[in-house]
């Protein structure tokens, strides 16, 4: 199995021999080194590298190169600051759920039962993947951060709200890292994450990024502006340009808290019986 996964997939563990006996090292450190090699397998994973950075970057260039002007000219608003936070939010859903369909094969391969009974804190393993996914949310939003200034975006708010810009992200990483790993850990196949794929896209062109939520029918305002997208790119337009922050951002907040509370539970259930379960 180590040769089929590499050398990286089975994580360093610190023990202590006591009369023969090995206890396991802490939660954090074994999730710490769980998280590192996430981030390895991720990095050689195509799928994973294409929905976190090469699809979102191509959406921005296309909604900056079709769709910039005629936004701009609707809104009065500058649509750089909407698209950009639109797809660092697509790269942090997206990927998330090309890292489902990678613990989809860790399941099948056997390898999480095989860290089943490994000396490593039984903890370790979520709190890695949580780790993993915030570390993979802020490099996808660096990158398109980064893109975006070389196609107008400019933060006019300071450094300090810049960094804010690209944290916010990382607040929805981990609650979408949650609902995917309770989904991931129970589905039949990868083929059936492909349902999450499909609520990531309705949520893309259904929010108020690119316009605003008066601007939709109105029926419909109530619910664009409870979609996660919609409070995450307000937030992050004020602290690149102008706009509230504090309540899009407590909006943000809560469903990142929600989504773990609701999904975390059946996460941990879910990745127990998969660890279990022989490949």
């Amino acid at each position: 199995m180590t040769a089929v996964l590499g050398t990286d997939a089975i994580p360093r563990t610190d023990t202590v021999s006591t009369g023969g006996e090995r206890r396991p090292a802490s939660a954090l450190r074994c999730g710490l080194l769980q998280a590192e090699r996430l981030l390895r397998r991720w990095s050689r994973e195509p799928l994973v590298l294409a929905q976190t950075l090469v699809f979102p970057g191509f959406l921005l260039l296309v909604f900056r190169t079709v769709l910039g002007d005629s936004i701009t000219a609707a809104t009065g608003q500058g649509s750089i600051y909407g698209t950009v936070p639109l797809t660092v939010l697509a790269g942090t859903v997206f990927g998330g759920v090309g890292t489902g369909v990678s613990l989809v094969a860790e399941r099948d391969s056997g390898l999480l039962a095989r860290f089943q009974v490994m000396p490593v804190h039984r903890a370790g393993a979520l709190t890695g993947r949580l780790l993993a996914e915030v570390v993979r949310a802020l490099a996808a939003a660096v990158a398109l951060a980064l893109t975006g200034l070389a196609v107008g975006l400019r933060f006019h708010q300071g450094p300090l709200a810049a960094v804010g810009f690209l944290l916010v992200p990382c607040v929805l990483a981990v609650g979408f890292a949650a609902l995917i790993t309770a989904v991931a850990v129970r589905v039949k196949d990868a083929a059936s994450l492909g349902v999450l794929s499909l609520l990531a896209l309705l949520m893309l062109f259904f929010n108020a990024g690119f316009v605003p939520a008066a601007e939709y029918p109105g029926w419909s305002q109530p619910v664009v502006r409870a979609v996660p997208f919609s409070c995450a790119t307000e937030a992050m337009r004020g602290l690149a340009d102008s706009g509230a922050v504090l309540v899009p951002f407590l909006q943000c907040l809560a469903w990142g808290a929600g989504l773990v509370a609701v999904f975390g539970p059946a996460a941990v259930r879910g990745y127990r019986v998969a660890a279990a379960r022989r490949g």
